[in-house]
């Protein structure tokens, strides 16, 4: 009973954290999309929301990764010799 008190106590603890966002300025009438470490606050629920959105798509992207290169692996292992295999990586 008491850890669970904890927990809910602490998630509803203010916390301030660094977190890489895209921010636009603007120049000249250009505007300029790049990132920058910005100051966010909120309770710790949040951030803890947020840390287990970002690993759930981190986790999908190393997953398809590993599944690329294993695809990639074994056609180049099957390749005949009058083919060819071109591999294009956007990222």
């Amino acid at each position: 009973m008491y850890v669970s008190h904890l927990c809910e106590v602490l998630l509803q603890q203010d916390l301030t954290w660094q977190q890489w966002s895209r921010v636009v300025t603007s120049e000249e009438e250009k505007n300029f999309a790049n990132f920058a470490e910005v100051t966010q606050s909120g309770k710790c629920g949040d951030l803890l929301a947020l840390l287990n959105k970002k690993l759930d798509s981190q986790a999908k992207h190393h997953f398809n990764w590993l599944h690329q290169a294993k695809t990639l692996r074994e056609l180049k292992e099957t390749l005949h010799e009058d083919k060819v295999c071109i591999h294009v990586f956007f990222f």
